[in-house]
């Protein structure tokens, strides 16, 4: 595994850099500039298979075999993205480092299926290496449970223009709320049993306290939050929506009406079946406001005046 000291802070040098481009796209909701990002029409509840463009952050890990889906991940900055950990803790033993694995970013067909996924559009990019925290937790715990992908070379420029990628927003601060409705997407598995080979969505209703009735191994963690499928319309408790094997570090995200952009809530660490079948399948989540001090310590990105370079793990 290449894995730097997680003390160890990133690229300096291009920090500058990195915040003029990321302000660009991500402006405070203050600033009264507009993204061009489009709004989050056409989003219909359910698993539904995305339309071209509109999850422009959502990124594909799959092996180096080209077989199956192995996680998911979020474009952050133009050379970094976000994951879970886990999807590198829990590499299997004949995958030594990130030579094993493929990242692709870029669109919503990373294989060619007939009816589904006529054009491949997605692009790979290399690792250059990853960063996660060596420090071992519990995962149901959430604390210290992702991981910065730096590429070997930032994503050009010229994908951004044109809307093929984008970057996913971060909370502007730690009090941030998590909207009720969130939207979960990826390439997980789909009801066939095998990862699906066309970008996916579903929209979902967000349970904060979650860890009282779900399961007690979740603690009080507040780090976590979770989030099930219910149709809004009719009150209907779906069992079989949410995220699946194949979803882990998936970017949870909701559309910001104030700052005009997609904002990264949450990363998908895991999914419960409720005991009493309430909420149906629970996905549970890793709250982004709370890596606000781990961004700026390793990335320069520093959304707040309180964040002072910290990290979550101190």
């Amino acid at each position: 595994m290449q894995q730097i000291s997680w003390t160890f802070k990133l690229d300096q040098e291009a920090n500058g850099r990195r915040k003029s481009r990321y302000t660009k796209w991500c402006p405070r909701s203050y600033s009264g500039v507009t993204n061009t990002i489009s709004g989050p029409q056409n989003r219909i509840i359910g698993a539904q298979s995305a339309l071209p463009g509109q999850f422009p952050h959502a990124a594909f890990i799959t092996y180096a075999s080209g077989q199956g889906t192995y996680c998911g991940a979020s474009i952050i900055t133009h050379r970094h993205l976000l994951t879970a950990k886990f999807c590198f803790t829990n590499l299997p033993h004949t995958i030594r480092n990130t030579k094993g694995l493929v990242l692709k970013i870029g669109g919503i067909c990373h294989t060619h299926e007939i009816g589904v996924c006529n054009k491949v559009d997605m692009l790979k990019v290399d690792i250059d290496f990853v960063i996660f925290d060596t420090v071992i937790r519990n995962i149901l715990h959430g604390t210290g449970d992702f991981a910065i992908i730096q590429l070997s070379n930032s994503i050009p420029k010229e994908l951004f223009e044109n809307k093929t990628v984008s970057i996913a927003c971060l909370p502007e601060h730690k009090d941030e709320e998590i909207p009720d409705k969130i939207t979960q997407a990826g390439w997980g598995m789909i009801e066939n049993g095998l990862g699906s080979n066309i970008l996916k969505y579903v929209n979902l209703r967000t349970w904060d306290d979650c860890y009282k009735e779900l399961d007690p191994e979740l603690d009080e963690s507040k780090h976590l939050f979770c989030a099930y499928f219910k149709n809004w319309e009719g009150n209907e408790t779906k069992v079989n929506i949410g995220g699946n094997v194949g979803d882990i570090g998936d970017g949870v995200v909701a559309y910001s009406q104030k700052r005009k952009v997609l904002v990264l809530h949450g990363v998908f660490l895991s999914f419960r079946s409720h005991i009493f079948a309430v909420q149906g399948l629970v996905s549970i989540l890793l709250r982004i406001r709370y890596l606000l001090d781990d961004f700026c310590y390793y990335l320069d990105l520093c959304s707040h005046p309180n964040i002072i370079g910290k990290t979550s793990s101190h």
